[in-house]
């Protein structure tokens, strides 16, 4: 509350709160009618309420205070509104992968709705599908288990009493395939919309003078080769439904350098499934993944 000048009088006004979308006693303790004073010379007067925080995913809710009966001043505006956040999340948002030189490191968003997490591993030559479990508070984890020349893809899962608490989107990566005199490792790959993938990367040491990024579709389209200026560290790319891999060169003068590579696939993150659900859809969603990533073949 605030005054537009100072008074030489006591200011007084009648306070209360009132429910927007938030309510009490669920969201808010409710204030009823109390008077404030500002001395004189006093110009602002803080009022303050209390909050119940819950664990509950909710959108962020609002209340009202109205003021009343004032004493030595006229309203311009009786009613103030207040806002109750929403600071509650699931973690495992914005999933990426990085392919390095001999592992793979993946990473999320933090969140404190979940248990734990289960992260779901597809070996694409093996078809072996394994479950990792993963604590609560991690938002990365660096898979070391990978053998050079094999895609592995992953799903994370975060979890909760009730079981699974939904699907990240699906991302694979493939090591070991690092080539030329540029060291061109470690691209990081995410979905950045249901139709797009974002590739990121580090400028090598001493610079590079041009990029093509080569887009290999997975449902047997030719390769495309998409050309980029020597100062980009990313770019967005169309993904089909069945997803993309995609391999960066670079080149300098007559030095080059091929890195590894990375994949993603959209449409694959889904609520309210169990741990055996979740399996059973990483293995039928990547039972057409026996491609070579580099031909661009099924």
């Amino acid at each position: 509350m605030s005054l537009n000048t100072p008074s030489g009088r006591d200011v007084s006004v009648t306070w209360a709160t009132a429910n927007g979308t938030a309510v009490s006693p669920t969201d808010y303790q409710a204030q009823a009618p109390t008077v404030i004073t500002l001395p004189p010379g006093q110009t602002e007067r803080t009022i303050g309420d209390s909050v119940f925080g819950d664990l509950a995913i909710e959108p962020n809710e609002t209340l009202f205070v109205n003021l009343s009966a004032p004493v030595n001043a006229n309203f311009t505006d009786s009613q103030g509104q207040g806002a109750i956040l929403n600071n509650d999340a699931v973690g495992g948002a914005a999933f990426q992968l990085t392919s390095l030189t001999a592992v793979i490191n993946l990473g999320w968003d933090a969140g404190n709705q979940q248990t734990g997490y289960t992260l779901l591993k597809y070996n694409t030559t093996t078809a072996a599908t394994g479950l990792i479990a993963i604590g609560a508070a991690a938002v990365t984890y660096n898979d070391n288990a990978v053998a050079a020349g094999t895609i592995y893809c992953y799903i994370l899962a975060p979890t909760g009493p009730g079981g699974v608490l939904g699907l990240s989107s699906l991302l694979c990566g493939m090591v070991g395939v690092e080539s030329g005199s540029i060291n061109m490792t470690a691209p990081t790959v995410r979905l950045s919309g249901p139709t797009q993938a974002t590739i990121t990367w580090v400028t090598p040491a001493g610079g590079i003078d041009s990029y093509l990024l080569q887009r290999i579709p997975l449902h047997g389209s030719p390769v495309v080769p998409v050309a980029l200026p020597g100062f980009t560290t990313g770019s967005s790319q169309p993904l089909v439904a069945a997803g993309a891999c995609f391999q960066l060169i670079g080149y300098k003068g007559a030095a080059f350098g091929v890195g590894n590579v990375v994949c993603a696939v959209p449409g694959v993150g889904t609520l309210a499934l169990t741990a055996a659900e979740a399996q059973e859809l990483l293995r039928t969603s990547l039972a057409h993944a026996r491609w070579d990533p580099l031909k661009g073949e099924d």
